[in-house]
């Protein structure tokens, strides 16, 4: 496909779970799905990323798993992000604060927290919007 052409979008059911007795218009697809407004209210700011690390399974994001983030997102108390502490190793963690206190805070019990005091050099360098992952 070449980068100028639409790609081609397919069918979606208007209702995908079973909840009752069968609708006689259960074939019925009301339109066709755009990923991209589906997922990404913010496509100029939005990165697409890799997981390497177990650090976030507890919440469901899991090596080899693939998140949405939007750099221009504004993170705040319980906001997944994508961020670096004192120039080292991008990390995704859940951003908590509480009392004038903040840190990044893994699922992962194994993971301990980082607090993130008065000299730490804390870089958001996004907010993680949803995790796509392989079945």
């Amino acid at each position: 496909m070449a980068a100028t052409e639409e790609p081609q979008l397919s069918p979606v059911p208007e209702s995908l779970l079973p909840t009752g007795f069968a609708s006689p218009a259960q074939d019925y697809f009301s339109g066709r799905i755009d990923l991209n407004k589906a997922l990404i209210p913010n496509p100029s700011s939005t990165v697409l990323m890799k997981v390497r690390d177990n650090a976030m399974n507890l919440d469901g994001i899991c090596t080899g798993d693939e998140i949405l983030i939007d750099r221009a997102g504004t993170p705040h108390h319980g906001s997944v992000v994508v961020a670096t502490v004192d120039g080292g190793e991008i990390l995704i963690r859940r951003l908590r604060q509480t009392n004038g206190r903040a840190w990044l805070e893994a699922s992962n019990p194994n993971v301990p927290p980082t607090e993130i005091s008065d000299g730490t050099d804390l870089q958001i360098l996004g907010v993680a919007t949803r995790t796509l992952h392989r079945l």
